[in-house]
């Protein structure tokens, strides 16, 4: 309850316009997917979440950039995917970087290093277990981003994913951005994660924060495709196991624990495998589109006030 509500203040501080911040807040605060993944399953993605929110505030807000890779570590101490926004951060040139190019990667490398080494003394208590490091250090289910892979010969393949990473990466660092817009950014990076990935249903609520975000930012405008992402949402949490469906009602209704799935007690046949495919693959292509929407565009204007020969 605490980290929930935390998101929902640093959400509401993340804007100026009373509106937005009332609008931000609201949209948290009764967004289902929380509710489902938080209160109804009793997951803690909630709280890398939370401090995933927190770090960005800082660096935004505040230009803490150290200690918002601090928090940014303990988050992946939880789930592994706050370090995949380490390096968006560090890319972020910090006011107090010195004036030479090796005074900014200093800071870089510094950021990267506080996030690693809060990390590491996190996991140093459990890592001796034999079950922490089977189930959780290098969790099945973290590996699925490297199942999508590009043939180029008989024994050699491009990982899909590692490599729009890296792609993304160097995006990051030639194009810049102001700092304002550094959700934008880790919004970018967790999308392209689960576009590989088999998305199980409480991770959504990594990027349910940046999904309010732009709502807020545009208006609403964007609400059909949140209404979509939901839609395939909620499709993928019936075709998953029924005690993540059916059996959660039960406290509400007694009965319905130990009953059979959704489609099943609907006397419907449902092709597992071809409907997660087919509702991956509408995800995916509204994960795309925000990712071209956001995609960092070059600056003409710099550009053409370097002149030529001039880089």
């Amino acid at each position: 309850m605490a980290f929930d509500l935390g998101i929902a203040f640093l959400l509401y501080k993340f804007f100026e316009e009373p509106k937005n911040k009332l609008l931000a807040f609201t949209l948290w605060m009764f967004n289902p997917i929380n509710l489902y993944a938080t209160y109804m399953m009793g997951q803690f993605d909630v709280i890398p979440t939370f401090l995933t929110v927190l770090a960005v505030f800082l660096a935004v807000r505040r230009e803490k950039f150290l200690l918002a890779a601090l928090f940014l570590g303990l988050g992946a101490s939880f789930k592994i995917f706050p370090f995949l926004f380490l390096i968006p951060l560090a890319l972020f040139k910090n006011k107090h970087s010195l004036p030479s190019n090796d005074g900014k990667w200093i800071d870089r490398i510094k950021i990267v290093g506080v996030g690693l080494l809060t990390y590491i003394v996190t996991i140093l208590p459990f890592i001796n277990s034999t079950g922490y490091r089977a189930t959780a250090l290098v969790a099945g289910q973290t590996t699925k981003s490297m199942y999508a892979t590009l043939p180029i010969s008989g024994g050699e393949s491009v990982i899909l994913f590692p490599f729009l990473l890296l792609f993304f990466y160097l995006v990051f660092f030639f194009r810049k951005i102001e700092l304002r817009n550094m959700w934008v950014r880790f919004f970018m990076v967790i999308l392209l994660f689960f576009i590989f990935t088999h998305l199980h249903p409480q991770w959504l609520l990594w990027a349910t924060p940046f999904l309010v975000i732009d709502l807020v930012k545009s208006s609403l405008k964007h609400w059909p495709l949140v209404l979509v992402i939901f839609v395939t949402w909620l499709g993928m949490v019936s075709l998953f196991d029924p005690g993540l469906s059916v059996w959660l009602f039960s406290p509400v209704s007694p009965n319905l624990y130990g009953q059979v799935g959704i489609w099943e007690g609907l006397g419907v046949s449902v092709n597992l495998n071809m409907t997660r495919s087919y509702l991956q693959t509408i995800f995916v292509s509204v994960a795309a589109y925000y990712i071209y929407y956001y995609f960092p565009k070059e600056d003409k204007r710099s550009l053409a006030s370097q002149g030529p020969g001039k880089s």
